[in-house]
């Protein structure tokens, strides 16, 4: 839990200044680098771990994505955005998180 406290409180400053496409590249980073299985993957899937690392890349992303909503859809920055309420939520939480088992 200590690890992803850390990994979210460098998301939170982002997305408290509205920089969404900063919090999804920060957090692929994060992902990218906190998993050990990460080189065991195909190349076209490193090639878009890497490129998803990149705020500009997810600013492009989340323009297109926006364009794209039709109808009842919601868009990727709407949801992202949502994440901030999460966080908070995990960083209040205390203990070591817990598995169901099975």
């Amino acid at each position: 839990m200590a690890d992803f406290k850390n990994v979210i409180s460098r998301a939170e400053p982002l997305l408290a200044r509205g920089d969404i496409a900063g919090a999804m590249a920060g957090l692929a980073k994060d992902a990218r680098d906190s998993d050990t299985r990460a080189q065991a993957i195909s190349a076209p899937y490193r090639l878009l771990s890497q490129i998803m690392t990149r705020p500009i890349v997810c600013r492009a992303l989340l323009w297109t994505d926006a364009r794209m909503v039709r109808g009842d859809d919601c868009a990727l920055r709407d949801l992202v955005a949502a994440f901030g309420t999460e966080i908070a939520a995990v960083k209040a939480a205390s203990g070591p998180s817990r598995s169901t088992g099975t």
